[in-house]
């Protein structure tokens, strides 16, 4: 199915908003019941002046898949390797086709281009356009790397994250990863180390664009609501977090370290026990770095590393940059609709420490233990 440009796509959906609100203004008599069969919602919606006349919509959830995603990462000079291995369980009924990350924001110096004055010449305006999206599109290509038959896309332009991903190509009859099957070759190049963030990953379905019909007012407008929020599968993997200070400074990374470490409650990644023991851990680690105390500095690195293995007694070096497949992660908390039309939440048991963050957080002291070594 042909993909639309993302700016020719929000037209079409604006005017398909305006259009569904003008031609199916719904009642509190409409309806809406789950097919198990053919894994959809059935919405019977009633004219609101003739109410012996009634459609039928239904609407393929893209949740309907059973992703697991290994999360690697390497340290390769001054940059970062990450790779995405993607699998589809063989209990999925759907495949993969958008693949969404979200990690803190990022320092895109290539991307920061001067405003273009508003009195040069029409070629000189144009020509400066042309030049920042060819600057774009490099950065894009130096960034992002794509298995064959998808396509990478970045977006900077969020003040407070950076959200970048893969989506199937289906001019190339690419509609993802299909049950039973996984993909990789996902893959990111930057200059900061890891932190925890998330993955959002969506199944494709023929009717996806008939999101557009689907009641906003009346009886079900809550229940359409709550399906569109929790429309895809979230799944904590590492992503490029925490720029290393240039020039370098093992301090004001540990500072970096725990200001990442913080965001972590919120996303049930660490508890308050384990954030207290991981911040006292990093306060010593942090005095120890500002009075050049290596072994003061060793000492504490190597307490944070034990905390974390108290929790995973396996996270070994090897496990640190390319963890178990046993280990792939999974969704840890499900928000979803039931049969019955409610919204419930399939939820696993939290650790006191993720074992992502717990590999994250190992990777940075085993970074700055390595750097501290380098120093004269």
């Amino acid at each position: 199915m042909p993909r639309l440009n993302p700016r020719y796509r929000a037209l079409l959906l604006s005017m398909c908003l305006a259009l569904g609100g003008a031609v199916s203004a719904q009642t509190d008599r409409d309806t809406v019941r789950w097919d198990d069969r053919a894994g959809q919602w059935v919405y019977t919606l009633f004219s609101p002046t003739d109410p012996s006349r009634s459609k039928e919509v239904r609407y393929t959830p893209r949740i309907l898949i059973e992703a697991r995603v290994k999360s690697q990462v390497r340290w390769a000079r001054d940059r970062f390797e990450y790779h995405y291995r993607i699998s589809n369980g063989a209990g999925a009924r759907q495949p993969i086709s958008e693949i969404v990350v979200h990690a803190p924001r990022w320092d895109a110096q290539p991307l920061r281009h001067p405003p273009i004055p508003s009195d040069v010449p029409w070629a000189q305006i144009l020509a400066a356009v042309r030049a920042k999206i060819a600057a774009e599109e490099a950065f894009v290509a130096g960034t992002l790397y794509s298995p064959g038959r998808w396509r990478a896309f970045l977006n900077l332009r969020d003040p407070g994250q950076v959200v970048f991903g893969w989506l199937a190509d289906y001019q190339k009859n690419n509609t993802g990863i299909a049950p039973h099957r996984a993909q990789d070759s996902f893959s990111v190049l930057r200059t900061e180390l890891p932190g925890a963030g998330w993955m959002q990953l969506q199944g494709y379905t023929q009717d996806m664009n008939k999101s557009v019909l689907l009641p906003r007012a009346g009886a079900l407008a809550e229940q359409v609501q709550q399906l569109q929020l929790n429309d895809s599968v979230d799944v904590t993997v590492l992503v490029p977090a925490i720029v290393v200070p240039s020039p370098y400074q093992g301090a004001e990374l540990a500072r970096r370290l725990k200001a990442h470490v913080a965001t972590w409650p919120d996303a049930g990644l660490i508890d308050a026990d384990t954030l207290q023991a991981v911040n006292s851990r990093l306060d010593l680690l942090i005095q120890a770095l500002q009075t050049h105390d290596r072994k003061a500095a060793q000492a504490a690195a190597q307490s944070l590393l034990m905390l974390a293995r108290r929790h995973h007694a396996d996270l070994r070096d090897f496990h640190i940059d390319d963890d178990d497949e046993a280990h792939d992660s999974k969704a840890d908390k499900r928000t979803f609709l039931s049969a019955r039309g409610t919204l419930e939440e399939r939820v696993e048991p939290p650790a006191p420490l993720h074992r992502v963050a717990g590999r994250a957080l190992a990777f940075n002291l085993k970074y700055l233990l390595a750097r501290m070594e380098m120093a004269p």
